[in-house]
């Protein structure tokens, strides 16, 4: 037996004992006892493992019957065979493991050294399904504008279609600094996303590949390294996506993990009651205390972007004088958003 299949046997006893049964299973009583017998005696001095084949075959000798031990070889055979397969396998596996752990790593700093380049600055998140021209898209890239305006902090989103697009828009109509974190994704994955939004350069987006590294990179780019930075965390209506990033701003927020000691607003917009069903159950969570009833208060939800820049604006102490955006602000009173 290969040292090497060995070495893989020693880190996973459990296999060898899966083989045994899979190889001897079928077999004739006298070989699975041998089988099963040689198994333990191996389990309990697994060190002696590099020896153990002339131990095998020396108990295959002793079998009364040569129809018995010409079964037993074959067994033994097959065993050698199916230990080879599994370390392969493993092999494989450890390979690619620390291949996606390389790849993981490279995009983490990728989307850091963005964040360096383009700045922290207000982190936009939303669906992927609106288009121009809906209500719920034009929303998000006024407020892009005016927020950057405000807090002249640059915009942040996935760097995708719909809110994402909009947001980003509205921040290069505005303060003019963008920056987008993009998940890469295939036509299977994704019949509209492929694709990064036109309103990029190529230089103010990094692509990843797997999620923890885009999603770790978003969140440092609302991180307040000192006072003077303005950042916010702004989820509008989304999907999936949008609730997965809300869910873990809240829980690090929460447990004290967004890697900051300065406070980050976290807004949620709350148009046409779209996160209704979603507010009474976090209340849901406070009265089975299954949250703190404080817990509430990590957020903020904003009906209009009104009252989100003001929130914004009363949060980083900015006189009334600097918020311009009250008189160019669209009333949205008389369009129907569409939720997508």
């Amino acid at each position: 037996m290969p040292a090497f299949h060995i070495r893989y046997l020693m880190r996973r006893l459990d296999d060898l004992h899966s083989i045994v049964q899979q190889a001897t299973n079928g077999c004739s009583q006298e070989v699975q006892t041998l089988g099963n017998d040689l198994l333990d005696r191996f389990l309990r001095d697994p060190v002696n493992a590099q020896e153990f084949c002339p131990v095998i075959l020396d108990a295959i000798a002793k079998l009364p019957s040569d129809a018995l031990q010409e079964e037993a070889h074959k067994i033994h055979a097959k065993i050698r065979l199916l230990i080879a397969d599994r370390a392969v396998d493993g092999v494989v596996a450890e390979d690619r493991n620390r291949s996606s752990a390389e790849t993981m790593k490279r995009e983490t700093l990728s989307a850091f050294d963005m964040v360096q380049r383009q700045g922290r600055g207000i982190v936009c998140f939303g669906s992927a399904r609106n288009n121009p021209g809906d209500p719920m898209y034009e929303q998000a890239r006024e407020f892009g504008r005016e927020s950057s305006l405000l807090l002249n902090s640059t915009i942040w989103t996935g760097a995708g279609p719909g809110i994402m697009d909009a947001s980003a828009r509205g921040g290069r109509e505005g303060y003019g600094k963008i920056g987008g974190i993009k998940i890469e994704l295939s036509a299977d994955e994704s019949e509209f996303e492929q694709n990064v939004s036109d309103v990029y350069r190529d230089d103010e987006v990094a692509i990843c590949t797997y999620f923890a590294p885009r999603k770790v990179g978003l969140v440092d780019a609302c991180m307040r390294p000192d006072e003077s930075v303005r950042t916010a965390a702004v989820f509008f209506p989304g999907g999936f996506g949008t609730l997965d990033e809300f869910f873990e701003f809240i829980t690090l927020k929460q447990l004290n993990k967004l890697g900051t000691e300065h406070d980050v607003p976290i807004l949620l917009m709350n148009f046409d009651g779209y996160y209704d069903n979603l507010i009474k159950q976090l209340e849901v969570l406070a009265r089975h205390d299954s949250i703190k009833n404080d817990d509430l208060k990590l957020l903020r939800v904003c009906t209009s972007n009104k009252e989100a820049l003001d929130r914004l604006a009363k949060f980083y102490k900015i006189p009334p004088e600097e918020c311009e955006y009250k008189g160019r602000l669209r009333d949205w009173s008389d369009t129907k958003t569409n939720s997508k």
